[in-house]
């Protein structure tokens, strides 16, 4: 399979970059020649990293902070079948939801078959138990991402209630965490922090935590207040 050099990020549907890869190792970002000379010029409009301005900047940081840490990145490369630098082989294949309301693809995102596929009895407890091998609940029609090294898994909250898995870039909703078996008490300390965030004003992301009914792992679920769906696209909110 060919290596991926090139990537557009669109914003809304406007594409505002491009993401290079001149080798493995390392990634550029240049944004457009419109947002470059718009009134954006010295604002951080993918990354405080990433100023807008002409010409072309090191963006690996931005590009590695979009995508898992550890063995949830071994196993997503496994999945996209590319090293684990290579960070725009993966982000081809997994950067239609990624964080920032953003997509990043080799093309103009037109619509497609995405949608959310609710949770049958059972299905999400097992989702959890196969995150080993599924980071974030990835499988074959997935196509999202998102940064960090703890056990966690991407949701939909239905019209109806119901949990759901998105599908082909459908925007998630929400967040579920697993505690991690070898540091506990990370979920609940991030929960705290949310909850107090919310509470002094800081944040307006709701968090939930609880324990499962055939596990001893705790969850909480921040909603991602960054995602609405418009067409094919994302919207920051």
């Amino acid at each position: 399979m060919a290596r991926v050099r090139e990537l557009g990020v669109w914003l809304h549907t406007q594409r505002v970059a491009t993401l290079r890869a001149p080798k493995i190792g390392r990634v550029t970002c240049e944004y457009s020649p419109e947002i470059a000379a718009s009134g954006l010029r010295g604002k951080p409009l993918l990354s405080c990293s990433l100023p807008v301005r002409s010409g072309r900047q090191d963006a690996w940081p931005f590009a590695t902070g979009l995508l898992p840490e550890g063995q949830h990145r071994s196993a997503m490369a496994g999945l996209a079948r590319v090293s684990t630098i290579d960070l725009l082989g993966m982000l081809d294949r997994f950067g239609r939801d990624v964080a920032g309301a953003l997509i990043v693809a080799a093309d103009q995102p037109v619509a497609r078959d995405a949608r959310a596929v609710p949770y049958g009895a059972g299905e999400l407890e097992t989702a959890l138990s196969e995150l080993g091998d599924h980071p974030l609940g990835l499988y074959d029609d997935s196509e999202l991402s998102l940064a960090g090294i703890q056990d966690k898994i991407l949701l939909v909250r239905t019209l109806d209630g119901e949990w759901a898995r998105p599908v082909h870039g459908y925007p998630s909703t929400h967040i579920l965490k697993v505690d991690d078996r070898f540091h506990t008490g990370l979920v609940r300390a991030e929960h705290a922090c949310l909850s107090l965030a919310r509470a002094v004003g800081l944040g307006k992301s709701g968090c939930v935590c609880s324990t499962g009914r055939r596990s001893p792992w705790r969850s909480v679920m921040p909603t991602r207040t960054a995602r609405t769906w418009r067409f094919c696209t994302r919207s920051r909110v």
